[in-house]
């Protein structure tokens, strides 16, 4: 059977649609949410921790801590529980703005979490994140792995700024040539920065 050109069979329906007979259309249907999308509301409907990242969130947005707060951030830092259930949050694609803004105060979070006494334990977490695979396995959808690769590049970028045993560490834990990738344009964009930084301290 010959090939039917789509195109050319609406053109022929149309001429003989009388234009005096109104052409039925059909309803709308709405978009199904993507499976992607559904599995990480699943995963933040079930996350245990909502209440520690509010308060971490509370805690950061505030000039001055009173003593109070003080107490409130030392024991969020040496949360092991919460610390660990973090690795979830930044394995789990955030694919609308409240999962995005969680990741975000999750990160800071690590990253404030990484100069106390669970120092080991947030490596650990983002040692996870350095080796995630999702980026590199092209059956990940492309929305989930985009947003993959820009938490995986803010994590390399500031955990490699702040320690000094992280290039070794990320080095040894990409996982493929897309990680591998995100890794060299981390180091560029550093030195890019650092160029900057003694171009400008030159000039003044």
């Amino acid at each position: 059977m010959p090939a039917i050109n789509d195109t050319n069979a609406e053109t022929q329906m149309e001429s003989r649609t009388p234009s005096s007979q109104p052409v039925a259309t059909a309803p709308a249907v709405a978009a199904l949410p993507s499976p992607s999308l559904e599995k990480s509301k699943k995963f933040w409907a079930d996350y245990k921790f909502h209440a520690e990242l509010d308060k971490f969130a509370m805690i950061s947005n505030k000039a001055l801590l009173l003593e109070h707060d003080k107490v409130a951030k030392k024991k969020l830092i040496n949360d092991v529980a919460f610390i660990r259930s973090l690795k979830s949050v930044l394995l789990t694609a955030a694919l609308d703005n409240t999962m995005s803004h969680n990741q975000n105060i999750a990160v800071d979070f690590l990253f404030e979490a990484l100069k106390g006494s669970q120092h080991d334990e947030v490596v650990k977490v983002l040692q996870a994140v350095a080796a995630d695979p999702a980026v590199d396995n092209e059956q990940t959808d492309m929305a989930s792995r985009k947003a993959l690769a820009g938490v995986k590049a803010e994590v390399l970028f500031t955990w490699s700024a702040v320690d000094p045993d992280a290039d070794a560490n990320i080095a040894a834990a990409l996982p493929g040539p897309v990680s591998q990738k995100i890794w060299a344009n981390v180091k560029k964009q550093q030195e890019n920065n650092l160029a900057e930084s003694a171009s400008l301290a030159t000039e003044q």
